[in-house]
């Protein structure tokens, strides 16, 4: 397991032996044997790593490519890729969502501050399909690519359903060391290129 989290070289390999990873979720679900520990490794295999997550918030017609390490699901990505954007949120042109202070702002939680949606949400830069969220349970690697690319869009939009999560960004492994990082800006050629 710590080999798994150490490296992303042996993530890919363990991946890319597709009969393994079957017989683990086979194995990890089966409550007849006294098999301990598999679900870590079962979740190990679904961890995420992008070299080039793009990232395209059409409301600014801005957007980003981050490096995304070692993420469980989507939901760990909304929260991680939230504080990025709020970091940068002058070079993206957004004006961050206020964070709640006074008694709540001690809670644990992490909310959607934007709808994320899939690519294909778009078309010629226009929405077309409201309904294709980027689901928070499901893997990063699950979402739809575009140039190569897997890409995200944050919508920035009042009719956002209220979204809310706790747990989903957990540690499984003390190696994991979950991140986010800004590669560069997308330009505006290459925002209206991801929503065409």
């Amino acid at each position: 397991m710590t080999m798994l989290m150490r490296d992303v070289r042996n993530h890919r390999a363990l991946l890319a032996d597709g009969e393994l990873v079957a017989r683990v979720d086979a194995l990890a679900v089966n409550d007849s044997l006294p098999i301990d520990g598999l679900h870590f490794l079962q979740g190990a295999a679904e961890l995420a790593y992008e070299d080039e997550l793009v990232v395209v918030l059409p409301a600014s017609g801005t957007g980003m490519v981050v490096k995304a390490h070692a993420i469980n699901n989507n939901f760990h990505a909304f929260s991680l890729l939230q504080k990025l954007m709020r970091k940068h949120a002058k070079a993206l042109g957004i004006q961050p969502p206020a964070r709640e202070s006074g008694a709540n702002a001690s809670r644990d939680t992490d909310c959607a501050e934007y709808l994320w949606l899939q690519a294909h949400a778009f078309r010629n830069g226009e929405l077309v399909d409201p309904m294709a969220w980027s689901w928070g349970e499901g893997s990063l690697r699950e979402n739809a690519r575009r140039q190569g690319r897997l890409v995200l869009v944050a919508l920035d939009t009042q009719d956002k359903p209220s979204r809310s999560w706790n747990g989903f960004d957990r540690v499984l492994h003390s190696e994991q060391k979950s991140r986010v990082s800004l590669v560069r800006m997308l330009t505006p050629e290459e925002v209206a290129s991801y929503l065409a």
